[in-house]
């Protein structure tokens, strides 16, 4: 990279304005990166609809917190999910409109391991790096006293 060209970096994430665990982290991620040096566009939908999980949805205060850290909010609209094909597909989405790969040097991402759409489907152009971090969490023990164990680790592909 030239000496004042700031890394352009996209976090996509499927309900990523959530006020979620993995969500969360993403979000911190995206608002917490040096202003100079990177440009943070993070797209989000709403998973309300499909997911319906408390907590699951678009979170008010989650919102204002990005925009308060100056991120670049995007907002892509998935009307349908495809779940008889695996892994499940976005249908009816404006994703692929809104999204354009070549304007990136990295995709963040964070899921739970599966193959997730629409990583897998990103064109990569030359150099384009998608780093998902992958969130297992397993629950040891229920009841009093609740353990739990969260394994984060990484898997990079790229171009």
């Amino acid at each position: 990279m030239g000496l004042n060209k700031k890394i352009r970096i996209a976090f996509i994430k499927f309900g990523g304005l959530a006020a979620a665990g993995t969500e969360r982290w993403l979000q911190y991620m995206a608002a917490n990166l040096p202003k100079d040096e990177f440009e943070v566009d993070y797209y989000y939908c709403n998973s309300f609809p499909y997911f319906k999980i408390k907590g699951s949805e678009t979170n008010r205060d989650r919102f204002n917190y990005m925009r308060e850290k100056g991120v670049n909010l995007i907002q892509f609209t998935v009307k349908k999910i495809n779940s008889d094909c695996y892994p499940a597909r976005w249908e009816e989405t404006d994703f692929w409109d809104v999204f354009d790969s070549r304007k990136y040097d990295f995709v963040q991402t964070g899921k739970a391991g599966a193959r997730e759409y629409p990583y897998f489907e990103i064109n990569l152009p030359v150099g384009l790096i998608i780093v998902q971090i992958l969130f297992i969490v397993f629950i040891l023990q229920t009841g009093k006293g609740v353990a739990g164990l969260m394994l984060v680790g990484e898997l990079i592909e790229v171009a």
